[in-house]
């Protein structure tokens, strides 16, 4: 589950030692500080944004993501007939065992798709798909809106994304608001280290990226 907007704002408040609408840094910016903080977040760990959706595919092997997934995370099963799941395949693998996957029979139940994270919004499925074929698809979503004032002030919108990720989105805003003031040696090596403490969170960017591909068995069980 999610907490409220301003459960995490009053949390940062705290460290901050603000009151009321704030004084060095308003509520406002603070909540736009949260907004920035969703992108940074975007960029690291996709799959905090997952969504799961039916999708439909266009005729032959190559699709496109939907509007606003920013990443394929996983291709669940198919929607129709047996709705058996489909697996994940190379482009090495598909060229060397069946190097004419491309232009084989079209059919609405896939056994494969093919992912490159160097291509991130579209995947191949195999056979080829026949139009409006169904599948079962995970993937990461840009932030479906941003949050505002009347977010914080009315206190019932939540954070979009789960709590587990609460104290990097708690200490990347703090490190935006003491990176403001940055040119004071003191605030900048504050920021600093809540910055890192943002990515102690969620681990490096390295970790995250083999985590979140399709590629990873961790992902197939």
């Amino acid at each position: 589950m999610a907490i409220l907007v301003s459960a995490l704002i009053n949390a940062v408040k705290n460290t901050l030692q603000e009151t009321g609408a704030g004084i060095r840094w308003t509520n406002t910016e603070l909540v736009d500080y949260l907004n920035q903080s969703y992108d940074w977040l975007l960029g690291l760990m996709p799959e905090a944004f997952a969504d799961n959706s039916e999708f439909s595919c266009v005729a032959g092997t190559r699709q496109e993501l939907p509007v606003g997934a920013v990443r394929l995370v996983d291709v669940k099963r198919n929607l129709e007939g047996a709705m058996r799941p489909v697996n994940f395949k190379s482009q090495e693998q598909m060229d060397r065992v069946i190097p004419d996957w491309h232009s084989r029979p079209a059919s609405n139940q896939q056994q494969y798709f093919i992912y490159d994270e160097r291509d991130p919004l579209r995947f191949y499925v195999y056979p080829p798909a026949k139009a409006g074929s169904l599948l079962e698809l995970v993937v990461a979503l840009t932030p479906r809106s941003r949050h505002t004032l009347r977010s914080y002030d009315e206190n019932t919108e939540k954070v979009f994304v789960r709590e587990q990720y609460n104290e990097a989105l708690r200490h990347y805003i703090i490190f935006l608001a003491f990176d403001k003031d940055s040119e004071d040696s003191f605030n900048a090596q504050l920021a600093q280290a809540n910055l890192q403490r943002a990515y102690n969170a969620i681990g490096v960017k390295m970790q995250n990226d083999v985590r979140v591909s399709p590629k990873n068995p961790v992902n197939k069980q």
